[in-house]
């Protein structure tokens, strides 16, 4: 159980409760055995500020050939980078990059996440890795990851929210006096 679920569906490969497999598929790169469409924008990666706090358009550190190198961790944690393992396999969208690594085997293989193999690759060559690991391709694609409604930080940041609000359009004490 995780503290930070307030309201979920849960999911059980046991009671055959599981993600669709057709979402499980659109997740996973296709060197992975999914179709990598389900892709990050590059307006949420550009969005992560560099290291100094600056966005990118403004900060020194950002190397557009490089545009993981210097960004806040949360990049890298939400979007797969270039060159990294996910999934058992190295990720590396490039046309240049014909074969890439199975983790798996520990041989390289055919890249079927670049366009240059695969025509049909990830348009953007960005692929999601938050909730998504190695495991979606156990079971037979058969993933249990709960379906999360609420989280107890959406709890606190509702509760922040209708206390400004309330502090902005209640009357002071000397309004009160006035009437």
């Amino acid at each position: 159980m995780n503290d930070e679920k307030v309201f979920v569906i849960p999911r059980s490969i046991e009671n055959d409760v599981i993600l669709d497999a057709w979402f499980v598929k659109n997740g996973l790169p296709r060197n992975a055995g999914g179709y990598g469409s389900d892709n990050p924008s590059w307006d949420l990666l550009a969005a992560f500020l560099c290291t100094d706090g600056l966005p990118i358009d403004e900060s020194p550190l950002f190397d557009p050939r490089n545009p993981f190198k210097n960004r806040d961790p949360r990049c890298t944690k939400t979007i797969v980078e270039f060159g990294t393992e996910h999934c058992g396999f190295e990720y590396d969208p490039s046309p240049a990059k014909k074969t890439v690594m199975n983790y798996t085997t520990g041989k390289e293989q055919s890249n079927q996440d670049t366009r240059a193999v695969a025509q049909y690759a990830s348009f953007n060559g960005l692929l999601w890795k938050k909730g998504i690991d190695a495991s979606w391709t156990e079971n037979g694609m058969k993933v249990e990851t709960d379906y999360i409604i609420m989280r107890y930080a959406d709890v606190l940041l509702m509760y922040a929210e209708a206390m400004i609000c309330l502090l902005y359009t209640s009357p002071s004490p000397r309004d009160v006096e006035e009437s």
